[in-house]
């Protein structure tokens, strides 16, 4: 994408081997690791772009402490990068809308996210996200 190019400037060789290497090359679960500044956030944004190309056949998501820190950590950077015109985004609810795909920001500490809450017959209980099966996503903390 052009206006990816022109924003961002070289990666070091982890972060560009997993920016611009294909989807179908990454392993199932992917963690980005590294200290404050170290381009974590920004190998991540060519990723999610490539990745509004490719069908999944479940939810694609943000998750992090709250939908505001994903905002603020995540989706600002990402918005900036591709432009008012390539996105929409409801703070209230979480739906994200980038290049056409549709995504879903969750905030773990967030009212509501505990979906289930269910005691069994042993009187225990579960919580948890229910229906999250299989999904892209990117965790921001």
């Amino acid at each position: 994408m052009v206006v990816t190019a022109t924003i961002l400037k070289p990666f070091g060789d982890k972060a560009d081997q997993f920016a611009y290497q294909p989807p179908e090359m990454d392993a199932r679960i992917n963690i980005l690791h590294g200290s404050v500044r170290s381009s974590k956030t920004w190998a991540m944004i060519p990723k999610v772009i490539m990745l509004c190309d490719y069908e999944v056949d479940g939810l694609r998501i943000f998750t992090g402490v709250s939908k505001q820190t994903i905002y603020d950590n995540v989706l600002n950077d990402l918005f900036d990068v591709i432009g008012p015109e390539n996105y929409r985004y409801n703070r209230q609810s979480g739906q994200v809308e980038i290049l056409g795909t549709q995504r879903l920001a969750i905030g773990a500490k967030d009212e509501g996210t505990c979906i289930l809450v269910r005691d069994n017959a042993k009187n225990q209980s579960e919580t948890g996200l229910r229906g999250t099966c299989r999904f892209n996503g990117y965790y921001s903390y």
